[in-house]
């Protein structure tokens, strides 16, 4: 067995089985040489998917393995390479050269995992699910472009994946480009160091649906902006569809030209923003019984309520509690979860200001500073008033107390906080519920 097989055996033991069969059953190594490992992929897009996705399995396995060597992963053979290398050694045949027409559209492959039935639904990201599954029932009509943002790990990814799934499921004509931001900007300075453009615009303007994440990555890059937005007026122009993602809205991009920034508001926004409790420990079920696995209530409660930010971190906080489980042969406890996920809270700890205003402040993707500065704008006010609402009910502290952790308000600020959240709370089942949600998630 080579070191690459060694690899996948323990990849075939931490991912799903639709996964490693999708992307790593057919892969081999090629060679070892050089504190190199080159790996065989089918398809040239196998070696961007792997490195994007899988990359910190891979890293965690030969830390684990102690396998020091890098990883290279290429779609030709050993064969292939080398008569490559002849062929450009070779002396040019006379007369007409026979051109092979290049196909930008190859069929994407998406993560299996990540389909509209997979993604777990809540008040917290009901709009951008709503909106991404419009799109594709008339796409480039509908909701045209649709930007969803919202923290690392909250699903972003899944819903651009489970869009492109469906589209090539109902309609398969489609010609479907989805890429990172980034990529688009390697692609855009390999054409032009190459001289390429042509091609390149071909590729680029002549989809029907093009799904892009992590478009803040474009912040700051003049011309790689300037071809997007080109690309952008091409696309809409023709009622091309065009979802991205980001992790901010486009006002808050940081150098981001204007125009792209008007143009991405152009139709609906959708945010994202981190589960309330129920819907973190229905994502849990849904994980462990696609793995086989029955996770009672209890349990489910217990790693939901450590674990608040994303739903990548309660997914491996999940598969942490599991492997340890089954590498110790043992039933999966509240004592085994609280042992395996010491990392992530401390059940002793006592609730503080601090605390509350760091939670609240993640929920609403604001600063604590913005929370405790001068500042009387809406999005603002509300969040400000919730936290000093839960410190009064989760904390011992005195109104004046409260007051001078939240950057020395007068105490009287913090009165009319509760009494406007206590209001707020009667007359809004919704809103009741969130701050229910709240206090057990900070508890």
């Amino acid at each position: 067995m080579d070191i690459w097989d060694t690899i996948k055996q323990e990849l075939s033991n931490r991912i799903p089985a639709e996964s490693f069969n999708e992307w790593f059953a057919d892969t081999y190594q090629i060679s070892n040489e050089n504190g190199k490992i080159s790996v065989h992929v089918p398809e040239p897009y196998f070696s961007d998917f792997i490195t994007r996705y899988y990359n910190d399995f891979i890293k965690q396995i030969q830390d684990e393995l102690k396998i020091d060597m890098d990883l290279e992963f290429t779609s030709e053979t050993e064969q292939q390479a080398e008569n490559k290398v002849k062929e450009s050694n070779a002396v040019p045949v006379t007369g007409k050269t026979q051109i092979k027409k290049k196909s930008f559209f190859q069929k994407p492959r998406f993560n299996p995992n990540y389909t509209f039935s997979n993604f777990v639904v809540g008040p917290t990201n009901e709009l951008a699910y709503a909106t991404s599954m419009a799109v594709t029932e008339n796409p480039g009509y509908t909701y045209n472009p649709l930007f969803i943002y919202g923290g690392t790990g909250l699903g972003k990814t899944h819903l651009l994946h489970a869009i492109g799934h469906k589209l090539l499921i109902e309609q398969p004509e489609l010609k479907i480009l989805f890429l990172s931001a980034e990529k688009f900007m390697n692609d855009y300075i390999v054409a032009v160091r190459t001289k390429k453009m042509d091609e390149f615009r071909m590729k680029y303007r002549n989809c029907d649906i093009f799904l892009v994440d992590d478009i803040h990555t474009l912040a700051g890059k003049t011309g790689t902006q300037e071809e997007f937005f080109n690309t952008f007026n091409e696309l809409f122009d023709r009622q091309k569809q065009i979802v991205l993602s980001s992790d901010s809205l486009p006002k808050d991009i940081s150098r981001l030209e204007e125009r792209l920034m008007t143009r991405f508001s152009w139709g609906i926004i959708a945010d994202i923003q981190p589960p309330e409790l129920e819907v973190r420990i229905a994502i849990l079920q849904k994980k462990a019984e696609k793995q086989h696995i029955q996770l009672p209530n209890e349990i489910a409660l217990l790693i939901a309520k450590k674990v608040r930010k994303n739903v990548r971190e309660l997914e491996g906080a999940l598969n942490k509690v599991i492997a340890v489980a089954k590498l110790n042969d043992k039933k999966i406890t509240p004592a085994l979860v609280k042992k395996s996920l010491q990392v992530y809270s401390n059940d002793n700890e006592t609730i503080t200001p601090e605390m509350i205003i760091q939670y609240v402040s993640d929920f609403y993707k604001l600063t604590p500073n913005k929370l405790k500065e001068k500042n009387n704008a809406a999005s603002i006010v509300l969040p400000r008033q919730i936290a000093m609402f839960l410190c009064k009910t989760l904390t011992p502290l005195s109104y004046p107390q409260i007051g001078r952790a939240f950057g020395k308000k007068h105490h009287t600020t913090v009165l009319y906080a509760v009494e406007k959240i206590r209001k707020k709370i009667k007359d809004d089942p919704k809103f009741s519920r969130l701050i229910d949600s709240f206090k057990i998630s900070i508890k």
